[in-house]
């Protein structure tokens, strides 16, 4: 059943317009839907897709404290900085394969030119569906040709699959509420979670969780919002004991017409005395200042962030803030850029033609900010005593600059490690340590005049003299 699933989905979403060298072209594109008498039909109905995914996408796009909660993690992990790196610094690795992978990241597919664009619509579907899913397109060898963002709403998961690499683990369903459906094998599609559990194959996303706090927070935007645009005020308008229902029914219409728009407003007549009677008598009455900070805490606290990163401000100082910082980055964001980076590692770097785990590469997040670097470039100071860590050319590599020299020659002090001392810059190898400083004068000898204790300057192993730039 595997081969036919797989021979129908390639036989009909081949496009001409797609190079020759690659066997399965971008099948979640949206010009791939094929008309449904010629896709095969699944049997197997053991699938777990996300539901509700329209509904937590508008709340998504709708609800603005989960819009400014989604836009902070979205940038942040966009703008944080990363490289490919060994994964075990002291064993070997391959410079031009970690280069080749750096490039596959910098630039995913024809359509994304750019890791911004690339991982941002990832990071919001695991926000909103906790489903980041990411198609491999590969070339006949195998090799990975291209990576594209899929929308996650549209992937199932099979619920019986037992780590058979030659069973469909993943179906793509074009259109939603149609039986008809694209397999894929588990190397040939990732499937980011943040939140996987034993009793379902899918994750649970924040908005989820949410679901009380964002309907009563879009409810009551709502309903305050008819309070300020409408014209009159929820309530009863007593017209007296000498209105008749026929004067009720006509002044209605009348303010109907001229005057309240959509407010709550009802009219009774036959009292004594014309008078209105509210509802309510203000907005602080039903202390919506108050409930709405206490959702917008708990919106927060889901998402991992401060009421504070949503513009929440409260009773604090310059010791509390930079507090409240650190925790929302430990509890938020580095938990998400680990799972970022461990699935990229795992089914990129790692992927059957890169060679696998032994390639000793890895996918890493390197900083995330300036303020960041700043931390981490005291904490080295410290723990090196001054000494450097970086050489020049490694710094203006961090920097996107060009280098100085070849990059790669042994002779180019700017590949080596440089200090500055009391006669000026100078090779760190180059540079006499404490002992040869701090040796005391020796006494001179009673026979030869030689200073004792003391060899020729040919055989002395004295240090030279530091070279100066």
């Amino acid at each position: 059943m595997g081969v036919i699933y797989d021979a129908a989905s390639r036989l009909l979403s081949r496009s001409p317009e797609v190079k020759p060298d690659v066997q399965d072209t971008y099948r979640t594109r949206p010009t791939a839907t094929p008309e449904a008498s010629a896709l095969v039909m699944s049997t197997e109905r053991a699938r777990q897709g996300k539901n509700n995914a329209l509904l937590y996408r508008n709340w998504s796009q709708n609800g603005e404290w989960v819009r400014a909660a989604i836009n902070i993690r979205r940038d942040q992990v966009a703008s944080a900085e990363w490289d490919i790196v060994p994964y075990d610094p002291d064993a070997k690795y391959d410079k031009g394969l970690a280069a080749e992978i750096r490039d596959l990241f910098t630039a995913p597919n024809p359509l994304i030119q750019s890791w911004r664009a690339y991982i941002g619509p990832i990071i919001e579907d695991l926000i909103v569906l906790d489903a980041g899913v990411i198609e491999k397109e590969r070339t006949l060898g195998g090799d990975i040709a291209a990576l594209y963002p899929v929308d996650g709403a549209k992937v199932f998961v099979s619920t019986i699959w037992d780590g058979d690499p030659a069973e469909a683990r993943y179906f793509y369903r074009p259109l939603l509420n149609a039986p008809q459906e694209i397999p894929f094998l588990n190397e040939d599609m990732i499937y980011m979670m943040a939140n996987p559990a034993t009793n379902r194959v899918v994750g649970l996303s924040p908005l989820e969780t949410l679901k009380l706090s964002i309907d009563a927070e879009l409810t009551g935007s709502t309903y305050n919002a008819r309070q300020v645009m409408n014209a009159a005020p929820d309530g009863i308008f007593d017209l007296g004991e000498l209105a008749r229902p026929e004067h009720v029914e006509k002044f209605r219409s009348y303010w109907a017409a001229e005057v309240s728009g959509r407010g709550a407003l009802a009219f009774i007549g036959g009292t004594k005395g014309a008078k209105f009677i509210p509802f309510r008598e203000s907005n602080r009455d039903m202390q919506y200042l108050e409930w709405l900070t206490y959702l917008v805490k708990k919106i927060a606290a889901v998402m991992g962030m401060d009421p504070l990163d949503l513009g929440l401000s409260a009773d604090i100082n310059k010791a509390t803030a930079q507090v409240k910082d650190q925790q929302t980055e430990d509890r938020g964001l580095r938990p998400m850029l680990a799972n970022v980076q461990d699935f990229n590692t795992r089914e990129v770097v790692w992927d059957r033609s890169y060679g696998g785990r032994k390639n000793n590469l890895a996918f890493r997040f390197t900083r995330l900010n300036l303020k960041e670097s700043i931390q981490k470039a005291q904490i080295n100071q410290i723990a090196l005593g001054g000494m450097p860590w970086k050489t020049v050319n490694e710094a203006r590599r961090d920097d996107g600059r060009a280098p100085i020299g070849d990059p790669t020659g042994d002779e180019n002090p700017f590949n080596k490690l440089m200090a500055n001392t009391p006669r000026g810059l100078a090779l760190v190898e180059n540079v006499p340590d404490a002992t040869e400083i701090t040796t005391p004068p020796s006494t001179p000898d009673s026979q030869g005049g030689k200073p004792s204790g003391t060899a020729d300057s040919s055989s002395s192993g004295k240090r030279p003299k530091e070279k100066e730039f």
